[in-house]
């Protein structure tokens, strides 16, 4: 485990003796300054952030690393430090909150911090998304900054602009790239056309009633009930063409309105 900062680092300059005081020219040499004299006292709200810091380093030796970061944060909110913000980073890393333990390494400037933070990117992830013309980008409903890559733990995560949207599959230590600067959107498919159905159907009722009107007129028996069944057959081709002709129509899509391109978050 990573050792915690020391409280010395955060209250050094507090307890340090008061340099000793320098005589002016004309006046006698001041008295030295006695060795024994009681330090300083320091004020009520670093006392605080003292207690507080020890109770974080408490709660971290015993596992307890939600109760250790919440101690190091309401020090941290007192008397700001750099080993207490560390401090902090540590907790929240153990705690699961890799993303909040990161952005705190990346404001420190230390050799440990910085390691931290290296350490943190291999359990992160990084999306940058190319656009054109300012258009607005979302991840999880958030805007993204077109300048930097945001920063994001791994997993499914919506990314949207006016024109796309697609969940992404994000692996951890891995940087993606998203250019949609030429993606253009997919064309929906053409509406059924019931033309030919309609010419079936038309054709086939002008053949049945030339049909009808023939096995009218002809004195064969067999034949006038031959042209009547077929007759009957055309009609019958005309009537389930027309059904598919008014199916085809009630499913035709109503004209889209113009796309409003709005912001996506």
């Amino acid at each position: 485990m990573t050792p915690l900062a020391s409280l010395f680092g955060l209250f050094a300059a507090a307890w340090a003796p008061p340099p000793p005081a320098v005589a002016e020219p004309s006046a006698p040499p001041e008295p030295p300054e006695d060795p024994l004299a009681t330090p300083e006292e320091i004020s009520p709200e670093r006392a605080r952030a003292a207690e507080l810091f020890a109770a974080g380093e408490l709660a971290f030796d015993a596992g307890d690393f939600a109760a250790a970061a919440e101690a190091f944060a309401r020090a941290e909110s007192i008397a700001s430090h750099p080993d207490t913000l560390y401090n902090l980073g540590l907790a929240l890393a153990q705690d699961g909150q890799v993303l909040a333990a990161w952005e705190i390494f990346e404001r420190l400037d230390s050799a440990d911090a910085r390691h931290q933070s290296e350490l943190l990117r291999r359990r992160l992830s990084f999306v940058s998304v190319l656009v054109e013309n300012g258009e607005t980008v979302c991840l999880d409903g958030q805007p993204m900054l077109s300048t930097e890559p945001t920063v994001t733990i791994p997993g499914s995560h919506d990314l949207k602009t006016a024109r796309f949207s697609r969940t992404l599959s994000l692996q951890p230590g891995q940087s993606y790239t998203i250019d949609l600067r030429y993606y253009a959107p997919p064309v929906p498919a053409p509406a059924p056309s019931i033309a030919p159905w309609l010419g079936i159907s038309i054709g086939a009722s002008a053949a049945s009633l030339g049909l009808g009107v023939a096995a009218s007129q002809v004195r064969s028996e067999t034949t006038s009930v031959g042209l009547t069944v077929g007759a009957a057959t055309v009609a019958g081709l005309a009537v389930a063409s027309g059904v598919v002709a008014l199916v085809a129509y009630r499913r035709k899509p109503a004209p889209a309105p113009k796309p409003v391109v709005t912001a996506p978050c």
